[in-house]
């Protein structure tokens, strides 16, 4: 073999090299991204989590604080949020919703924004975390 092919032959090799390189640098870049997202999913999941235990926290003290007040002669209490209203909840926006607060202590509700929906349940002791699909409402 001549010196002229084995430099064609050493430059093949090299590009081959240098290609496959690539290659690898993209899948690491992809499956990087992947994951990423994913953390950002469920970062944002947990932070309207903590949004939906806030507003449950923020019901119970409400009707533990009225309950005082009016010795125990308390009534369900609904509150609605439209659609088209944008409620700020301690500095957080929640695009709508209902709440209930039944007149025994217990709390269902249903809140949302644009990305995530919370729901419990009266008989619940959990909130239930979904994607926001345009239905967000109270699980009978």
């Amino acid at each position: 073999m001549d010196y002229e092919s084995q430099m064609t032959l050493v430059a093949k090799q090299k590009k081959k090299k240098q290609f496959l390189g690539l290659i690898f640098v993209l899948l690491l870049i992809g499956v990087g991204a992947y994951f990423i997202y994913g953390w950002q999913q469920n970062r944002g999941e947990k932070d309207f989590l903590k949004i939906a235990q806030e507003v449950l926290n923020s019901v119970e003290d409400n009707y533990k604080n009225d309950n005082m007040l009016n010795t125990g002669h308390l009534e369900d209490v609904i509150y609605m949020f439209p659609d088209s209203s944008v409620v700020n909840f301690n500095d957080r926006m929640l695009k709508g919703g209902t709440i209930i607060q039944y007149m025994n202590g217990t709390v269902a509700f249903a809140i949302y924004n644009d990305t995530w929906c919370a729901s419990k349940k009266r008989s619940s002791t959990s909130i239930q975390i979904s994607k926001y699909n345009g239905d967000c409402a109270i699980e009978k």
